[in-house]
C-alpha cells in the first residue's frame, strides 16, 4: 500500500515541465515558469497513484497558498470544505487541550497532505494546522473534488482509500486496543 507509494516515489526521475494550462495553479504571476521534478510530486500519493489525465485536471484546480510562519492554515472544530497538499514548507498539527497548552501531534512536510477528513466525511476539522516555516500549499475546495470525481471516478477511490488508511492511522495511535491489533487487522478495520 504506501509503502509501495514511497518506494516508487523515491526512484530517480528526470525533472518534466508543468504544461501551460497547470502553471496557474503552482505559479506566482511575478516568476518564471516552474520545473517540478516528477519525485516531488510522488510525495504526495494521492497524485502518484492518478493517471496522467486525472491528474492534471486535478492540479488545474488547486488554490496556491502561502503562508508564513505562524500562520493558522486550518483550525480544530471548523467545518472543513477543502483539502492541502504541502507544496514546500513545514507545518505543525496541533490537539487543543482543555486547561492547557496545545498539544503537538504531528509535524509535516512538502509531499504530505491533510484535510480529507473533515473534507469527506463533512465533519469539523480534527486538529488546528499551524505553518512552522515559509510554506505553499495546494488547496482544493469539495466543490472542484466533487467535479472531478465526477469526471474520473478513480479519483474518488483513491481519496476513499487514503481516508480510509488515514482514519484506521489515527484510530491505531490514539487507542491502546486498537494500536495491539495485527497490521492486518487494522487494515480491515478501514474496510468496516
Amino acid at each position: 500500500m504506501l509503502t509501495d507509494l514511497f518506494a516508487e516515489r523515491d526512484k530517480p526521475r528526470s525533472p518534466v515541465r508543468i504544461p501551460s494550462t497547470m502553471v496557474p495553479a503552482i505559479q506566482r504571476p511575478s516568476e518564471p515558469p516552474r520545473y517540478v521534478a516528477p519525485e516531488t510530486l510522488a510525495r504526495i500519493p494521492l497524485f502518484s497513484d492518478l493517471a496522467r489525465a486525472p491528474f492534471e485536471s486535478m492540479l488545474r484546480k488547486f488554490e496556491r497558498v502561502a503562508l508564513r510562519p505562524e500562520e493558522v492554515v486550518v483550525e480544530e472544530g471548523k467545518l472543513g470544505d477543502s483539502f492541502f497538499a504541502i507544496a514546500s514548507g513545514v507545518v505543525r498539527v496541533e490537539r487543543n487541550v482543555p486547561g492547557a497548552a496545545p498539544r503537538v501531534i504531528a509535524e509535516m512536510h512538502e509531499g504530505e497532505f491533510f484535510g480529507e477528513m473533515s473534507l469527506l466525511a463533512h465533519c469539523p476539522r480534527l486538529a488546528t494546522v499551524v505553518a512552522v516555516s515559509e510554506c505553499e500549499l495546494l488547496k482544493l475546495g469539495r466543490h472542484d473534488l466533487d467535479q472531478i470525481v465526477a469526471e474520473y471516478p478513480r479519483v474518488g477511490e483513491v481519496v476513499q482509500r487514503f481516508y480510509r488508511e488515514r482514519l484506521v492511522a489515527n484510530i491505531s495511535r490514539a487507542s491502546p486496543l486498537f494500536g495491539k491489533l495485527p497490521a492486518e487487522n487494522q487494515s480491515a478495520l478501514g474496510n468496516l
